[in-house]
């Protein structure tokens, strides 16, 4: 059987003829009476440790709100939600059926509008349509509820590929 550690400390002799005494009425050892003592003690601080812990969370989110930059990003974010959100439904209202002549028309986007409206980042979508059309079509599926996205390339064999992207009916 495992043995336990050892802890010990010197006490006061007032402590010491109280912790005998106790001993003497209670018939245990006086070790017995110190690891119960110290076995309390730790229960107690371990309760008020986890409230120590939560009050200073709580002051890290309250530091945090009050924060002028984090109040500044989060405005830019909702604004940024605001225009993924005006884009997507411009998307989704755009009929090209109705065109005259039954011609498809494209609306197109760069890889930053479009990431905005899939809620990606513009390398995500560049590199999703760097694998093909076939790709970047299904990929497209998987973060759009209402549209399946499509590419062409302006300047192939460029060192810079420019492509844009639009919506398949």
């Amino acid at each position: 059987m495992p043995t336990r550690p050892m802890v010990g400390c010197r006490v006061p002799p007032e402590w010491k003829k109280k912790i005998e005494a106790i001993g003497a009425e209670t018939g245990r050892h006086a070790s017995q009476i110190v690891y119960e003592a110290v076995e309390r003690y730790l229960a107690e601080v371990g309760d008020d440790l986890v409230s120590i812990q939560i009050q200073k969370i709580l002051q890290r989110v309250e530091a945090l709100e009050a924060d002028s930059a984090i109040t500044t990003l989060s405005l830019k974010v909702k604004e940024l939600d605001a225009k993924a959100e005006k884009m997507q439904a411009l998307l989704t209202t755009l009929n090209p059926s109705s065109l005259e002549g039954g011609e498809r028309g494209k609306l197109t986007l760069n890889a930053e509008q479009l990431a905005m409206i899939l809620k990606v980042t513009p390398r995500s979508v560049n590199m999703a349509a760097a694998k093909g059309i076939d790709y970047f079509s299904s990929w497209t599926q998987q973060h759009s509820k209402t549209n399946k996205w499509s590419f062409e390339v302006i300047n192939p064999g460029a060192k810079k590929v420019t492509r844009h992207f639009f919506s398949i009916y």
